[in-house]
């Protein structure tokens, strides 16, 4: 019986282990990397919420520039690790008028914060909680980004990857 109860919990134990690692790669589908031109080419959906910082923001404040919306939550792993070259691609572009957004997905303000705080993140992000706003871009689980064009359109998504996104806002005439 003790043996039968040590085996258990190793089992259990290693699934818990399996899926603390997996969390953030939950994507139904499982193409790691930009997919660039072979997103269709689809209308930005409006959102508002509240940022971090508790002030209201609404998606439209956006329009008629390029914006990156980042997904990401304090909890995830991969998220941490991307965070720095996020941080120079907006460093990069912010000058030249690409807005960008964090998306703050399934997390609590004050881990979004010290996050925040702590990686010198340089633009706003929102509270999505729920992960509405995720769903309604069609993101299971961060890290993620979306590239919207100045027409209000989805023209780039990449999973788990910053590489190609400059080359994307290079091509939209940044």
């Amino acid at each position: 019986m003790g043996f039968f109860r040590a085996g258990f919990r190793a089992a259990a134990l290693a699934v818990c282990i399996i899926c603390a690692l997996t969390s953030c790669s939950l994507q139904t589908t499982p193409t790691t990397g930009a997919v660039g031109a072979n997103v269709p080419h689809t209308p930005a959906p409006p959102f508002s919420g509240t940022l971090v910082t508790g002030s209201p923001f609404s998606s439209t404040s956006f329009r008629g520039h390029i914006v990156i919306l980042d997904f990401w939550g304090s909890w995830c792993g991969p998220c941490q690790a991307e965070q720095p070259h996020i941080t120079a691609l907006a460093q990069s572009f912010l000058p030249k008028g690409v807005r960008f957004l964090g998306v703050d997905e399934r997390d609590n303000n004050a881990a979004a914060i010290a996050f925040i705080q702590a990686d010198h993140v340089p633009y706003p992000s929102i509270n999505d909680a729920s992960a509405a706003v995720a769903g309604l871009y069609g993101v299971d689980a961060p890290p993620y980004i979306i590239v919207i064009s100045a027409q209000n359109v989805i023209v780039g998504r990449y999973l788990g990857t910053t590489a190609g996104v400059a080359q994307q806002l290079h091509g939209l005439g940044v």
